[in-house]
């Protein structure tokens, strides 16, 4: 049934057929709370119409999957990726493979252009197409009782983007993790229902939900001057639901202005999988990874190959005295592994021991292989 649809980039005409297929798909609409043209504005932009696909049957639009070319930084270094999104399929014409003639596309595009590629779902539906769920955030909680007294209302406003769109982005920008939205993008992002943020004498804070309800992604400014916003919104959330008035906010593995607040601030705190990741053009990866990695290598020295039974790709990693280098001549003892295995070795809170066995235990490659990957994926949502 495959082999008869038509798999292609939507273009400008066929937006709104496409942004109704998602919100069919999803059982969305005009007046709902969520609709995938409302909340998600910067993806049916002109400039990004080409990175939505669609599956045709007999001339039929009856599913669409988003794949946005976005560049990433991790650990300071830019990776090109790619974000999955929309992954939708008209209800009466599931089952027929709708989704599965689309990924296939997608994918063998992915497996050179990117180093690795992002999404959220269930790891039992995308895990065949490659993605294994990892990645590390760490999420806190708070409350106004573990947070300096609020600050008067008179001095926190509203955030509003056309007026805090540029401070925020410069510091989004610069973070050492974080997904490259263009100025536009981020404007938009900023100004859909679901974002919001309160703004101070000296700092400010962003997040998903409503003002009672906020998770906290993005924040600057001094610590003592972010924990009062935070006691604000704590506050305003304070309410027979919640009498604490909790206040949430995450952190990747990094320095920042909401891993120094939590330092000090949090009552508790979980580590959580970040999304699916799907290791693309293992070559690419590696490379930039070990630009990341070999400044913390205190030497050792260890071989290892990988070779891609999917894709035919294959890498050989070398630590010599604490120096990496990458190349696309594997040795004999290569390890062959399909994309889903090596999306584990590389992504998955799993044990090296088990995602790769035999790995020596003091091998210099262990931090190359699971090096840490955050995004601020709950902000980025697409």
């Amino acid at each position: 049934m495959t082999d008869a649809f038509e798999v292609r980039p939507i273009t400008v005409d066929e937006r709104e057929r496409a942004i109704d297929v998602c919100n069919e798909a999803f059982g969305f609409g005009m007046e709902a709370k969520l609709n995938f043209g409302r909340n998600l504005p910067y993806v049916w932009n002109d400039d990004r119409i080409g990175d939505t696909w669609a599956c045709f049957d007999d001339g039929r639009m009856v599913g669409v999957v988003g794949a946005y070319p976005l560049e990433v930084k991790l650990g300071g270094v830019s990776f090109r990726s790619c974000c999955v999104g929309q992954v939708a399929t008209l209800p009466d014409d599931r089952g027929r493979g709708v989704m599965s003639a689309i990924l296939r596309r997608v994918t063998a595009v992915m497996d050179t252009a990117y180093d690795f590629t992002w999404l959220g779902g269930a790891r039992r539906r995308y895990g065949r197409y490659g993605w294994a769920f990892g990645g590390v955030k760490h999420c806190f909680k708070t409350n106004v009782a573990y947070l300096p007294d609020p600050p008067d209302p008179s001095t926190v406003r509203p955030m509003a983007p056309d007026r805090d769109g540029e401070m925020i982005w410069r510091y989004a920008q610069a973070m050492p993790y974080g997904i490259g939205f263009d100025r536009r993008q981020f404007d938009q992002l900023l100004s859909i229902g679901d974002v919001g943020g309160v703004v101070g004498d000296d700092a400010w804070v962003v997040f998903r939900g409503s003002p009672e309800r906020a998770w906290v992604l993005l924040a600057d400014g001094p610590t003592e001057s972010i924990a009062l916003l935070l006691a604000h919104l704590g506050r305003q959330g304070t309410d027979e639901q919640d009498p604490e008035g909790t206040v949430g906010f995450e952190a990747g593995p990094h320095e920042s202005s909401l891993s120094r607040v939590a330092m000090t601030y949090y009552s508790t705190m979980e580590m959580q999988q970040v999304g699916g990741f799907r290791l693309c053009d293992m070559a690419g990866y590696f490379q930039r990874a070990c630009r990341i990695v070999e400044p913390t290598l205190a030497g050792g020295s260890d071989e290892l190959s990988l070779r891609n039974t999917d894709t035919g790709q294959a890498v050989r990693i070398v630590c010599s005295d604490g120096k990496l280098s990458v190349d696309n001549q594997p040795g004999r003892d290569v390890r062959d592994l399909t994309t889903i295995q090596l999306s584990e070795v590389v992504f998955s809170p799993l044990s090296l021991d088990v995602a790769l066995p035999g790995l020596a235990a003091d091998s210099p490659l262990r931090p190359l292989l699971r090096m840490p990957v955050y995004l601020p994926f709950g902000l980025y949502a697409m």
